[in-house]
């Protein structure tokens, strides 16, 4: 079976502008160049993989949301000024010019965000073994048997079976979603049911940290503890009538949480499915792409001086990359000729 790595590509890039502050060419900032490519460099050395797939968020990335809830993510603040923000939009390019070198598949489509090229890719691939590198606890939800997650800040995979520490609590990756349509997003400005805080949702479900369990399983217990006496009275009230801090939504607040959360139907224009169907499918052309290219870019950009100063430190360096080329190469020629 073949091992895929899907990469989350701006979740690496912002690792790296704003984390490795210390890798400069005299006056220019590089480290989001130079963590991007030392971090597919470890990976490829890790596992050997077939093929590497990078995903980046696309102009207007969050429109679809935005369309079916205009509040989402309307409370991310202006991170940085003008100047560093140009920084990393350009060493982004330079990322991107590497990649298509290294025979690295790349995919940015308007009105997409990257979780949903990834979602979709994973669902289209069902014979490729597939790692995910991103940060995104909203990914964990596509961890299957065939696919596993690497959390770059953590340095930790999470695999099929695994428990995901949310908050305080720790629960099986397939309650992501579930948690995430009561409680909502803080990150992405996304309301959860008003008076159902973490505490209060595991008293009342102590289910959710032990097994898999569903909305209707939620919405069942509820009806039954309406009419009790329990402490949490008001939260149950909540969850049966969809009620959040912006007043009572019904149905609607769980048709329009899935919608904005739950991954497994993406929000992709048809082109860019075809796109993405495209590249899993179609052989890299290997015609112009070059690692000697490479080496010269690594030069111009003064990244061979964070290569060791060793004989063959080049060589060291690329070689993982260059056994993905040749894995890429043959499966063009094989493909052209038919077989």
């Amino acid at each position: 079976m073949k091992k895929t790595l899907v990469v989350d590509g701006n979740c690496i890039l912002q690792i790296g502008f704003h984390g490795v502050k210390n890798v400069y060419n005299k006056d220019k900032h590089l480290g989001a160049l130079y963590h991007f490519i030392l971090t597919l460099q470890k990976h490829l050395l890790e596992k050997n993989y077939d093929k590497v797939v990078v995903f980046w968020d696309g102009p207007k990335s969050n429109h679809f949301r935005k369309e079916i809830y205009p509040s989402y993510k309307a409370n991310r603040k202006k991170r940085m000024d003008d100047e560093r923000f140009q920084s990393m939009m350009e060493q982004k390019n330079r990322i991107s010019e590497y990649l298509e070198e290294l025979f690295i598949r790349q995919c940015q489509f308007q009105y997409c965000e990257a979780d949903d090229g990834i979602a979709y890719y994973c669902q289209i691939t069902p014979k490729e073994e597939k790692t995910i590198i991103s940060s995104d606890k909203d990914l964990i939800q596509l961890i299957n048997k065939k696919v596993t997650q690497y959390l770059p800040r953590k340095k930790e995979y999470v695999k099929h079976g695994s428990m995901v520490k949310i908050g305080k609590q720790q629960i099986p990756v397939t309650n992501i979603v579930l948690f995430k349509l009561l409680t909502g997003d803080k990150s992405d400005n996304i309301e959860g049911i008003s008076y159902l805080g973490e505490k209060t949702l595991f008293n009342l479900f102590p289910e959710l940290a032990e097994k898999e369990i569903n909305l209707e399983f939620v919405l069942d217990r509820s009806k039954k503890l309406k009419d009790t006496t329990n402490k949490n009275k008001k939260a149950i009230i909540n969850i049966l009538e969809g009620v959040t801090k912006s007043g009572e939504r019904g149905d609607e607040f769980y048709k329009t949480n899935r919608r904005l959360i739950d991954l497994s139907i993406p929000f992709l224009t048809e082109e860019a499915k075809e796109e993405i169907t495209s590249i899993s499918k179609l052989p890299l052309d290997p015609t112009d792409r070059r690692i000697e290219n490479v080496i010269e870019m690594t030069l111009r950009d003064g990244l061979n001086k964070f290569l060791p100063q060793k004989d063959n430190a080049w060589l060291d360096f690329f070689e993982p990359f260059i056994e993905l080329i040749k894995k890429e190469t043959y499966n063009f020629k094989n493909k052209r000729n038919g077989k």
